[in-house]
């Protein structure tokens, strides 16, 4: 990340997350219609369903490269990612 996107809220910065790593992963996801993402924050899907309650233009901009891909959202707790155990201990 750079200092401006070291700046980003906390919602911010899990959406842009998301998009960063679809967008650096396009080529392999297009055409994958069973693709399963796994997030430990509820509020992505609430930013996903409800786009236009966003009031910022860039989320807008990432929400819609985001829905271009054909997922499901499945909520984990964040106790229960892996990567995230060492840290949440």
């Amino acid at each position: 990340l750079n200092d401006r996107e070291r700046r980003f809220s906390q919602p911010k910065l899990e959406i842009y997350g998301l998009f960063h790593a679809l967008r650096a992963l396009r080529l392999y996801l297009v055409g994958i219609r069973n693709l399963v993402i796994e997030v430990d924050t509820r509020y992505i899907k609430g930013m996903l369903q409800n786009p236009d309650v966003v009031p910022s233009a860039s989320i807008n901009r990432w929400i819609v490269s985001i829905l271009m891909f054909h997922f499901t959202l499945v909520h984990v707790p964040g106790t229960m990612h892996g990567p995230d155990g060492l840290s949440r201990r």
